[in-house]
């Protein structure tokens, strides 16, 4: 019988020859402040993750320095995705699940020498302002006993945001500074840093962007997806009829429609002013989920979604597995309906990390300890709201817990 591939396995150090290929292959306007002197052998490094291109950042600021990465394991489902990665000594991590071998992987590279990347929030920001950071990372980092030094990122979203389709032409500003030297890691609390590195880490582009005037990113197709993270009009109040083609974002319902600048800002079109931006338009949306959950211990939502598995053979990240019916609500997400043609029970209780990954144009997808799902609703669009409701439902949940402990 065939093996099955697999994402799981031991990890090498990185080729320095891919590195090299990286480090001259940016398209993006990259400019690098040191503020951390010259690097030593061996480190962990933090970045903020506004774009599916910060590992490219780092790569360029620290050269010729070579780092290993903890990166989404979906990547390396795919066998020439997951094969060019591991050349980068990419150390695969399931998100938002303990991962056994993540872990190893990561001690055993730190043992052999590597330099360790890590980027905290786990998942991309669909509006250009950090994540949440699972309050681990503090821990894990005292037991790796390394100096820690930071790549802050400020411009990247805007060079390819998660929702666009395309690259746009404009400037990266990237800064290196240290955080921790090792003596200074030994005697801080866990506590201590966490604050420390989620202070540092703390970025919002659109604040970076108004003390920038001359700053402009260029593209012919700049609002072009925006539908994907943008659902609900503020004019009509209705969801799911944004559609967008070049720099214009329209309603089908009422005919609300603003342009997008060079600057991502809003230009009024005769109708009235809602949001200067879309990451205001965003955090609208977000903000209306979390009055919903707040308010509402009975919330919940459900859909009739189709199932996607790890693909068999590495040709592809998925393959389509069955179809049912997914819940989720303040106890965790339940799916019942087929998988690999029998009947499938799934129940991921709800915990102080759990939170929903968005697919863009796909689904919503999660892993649960070894396993990987992704469901996909018929309209691709609505995962965006189970995204915001299941990290909503998780803040519900980390409160509660930490107001049961302090009785």
């Amino acid at each position: 019988m065939k093996k099955l591939y697999s994402s799981y396995g031991k990890v090498n150090l990185p080729r320095k020859t891919m590195f090299r290929t990286i480090r001259f292959k940016h398209k993006a306007k990259i400019k690098v402040t040191n503020l951390a002197g010259t690097l030593p052998k061996q480190y962990i490094i933090v970045c903020n993750h506004s774009s599916a291109f910060d590992m490219l950042y780092c790569s360029y600021a620290t050269w010729p320095n070579t780092t290993s990465f903890i990166a989404n394991r979906y990547y390396l489902f795919d066998k020439k995705v997951g094969g060019l990665m591991k050349k980068v000594g990419v150390i695969p991590k399931s998100l938002f699940t303990a991962d056994v071998e993540s872990v190893k992987n990561t001690l055993s590279l730190a043992k052999e020498g590597a330099i360790l990347g890590f980027m905290p929030e786990v998942r991309l920001s669909m509006y250009g302002e950090m994540e949440s950071v699972p309050e681990s990372t503090g821990k894990f980092f005292k037991k790796l006993n390394l100096p820690v030094y930071l790549c802050h990122i400020e411009g990247g979203f805007f060079v390819k945001p998660k929702w666009a389709k395309k690259i746009r032409k404009g400037p990266v500003e990237v800064t290196l500074k240290r955080l921790f030297s090792v003596e200074e890691l030994k005697v801080a609390t866990p506590e201590t840093v966490q604050q420390t590195m989620e202070e540092a880490l703390y970025y919002n582009d659109f604040e970076w962007l108004k003390k920038h005037p001359q700053v402009r990113y260029k593209s012919k197709k700049i609002a072009e997806n925006l539908e994907s993270i943008l659902y609900h009009c503020p004019h009509c109040n209705k969801n799911f009829c944004i559609t967008s083609k070049g720099n214009t974002v329209k309603c089908t319902n009422c005919g609300y429609t603003v342009k997008v600048n060079d600057r991502y800002a809003f230009c009024d079109c005769g109708f009235p002013h809602y949001y200067d931006n879309f990451q205001q338009w965003f955090k609208a949306q977000k903000q209306k989920i979390a009055d919903q959950v707040n308010a509402d211990d009975n919330y919940e939502l459900c859909s009739k979604v189709k199932l996607s598995l790890p693909s068999h053979n590495g040709k592809g990240f998925t393959r389509e597995a069955g179809e049912g019916i997914v819940t989720l609500n303040a106890n965790g997400l339940t799916y019942s309906g087929s998988k690999d043609g029998e009947q499938f029970e799934l129940f991921i209780p709800n915990h102080d990390t759990f939170y929903l990954c968005y697919a863009k144009d796909k689904g919503f997808q999660t892993f649960y300890g070894k396993e990987y799902y992704m469901f996909s609703p018929s309209n691709p669009h609505e995962s965006v709201i189970w995204y915001i409701a299941s990290e909503q439902l998780s803040n519900k949940f980390k409160r509660q817990v930490k107001s049961n402990n302090g009785r």
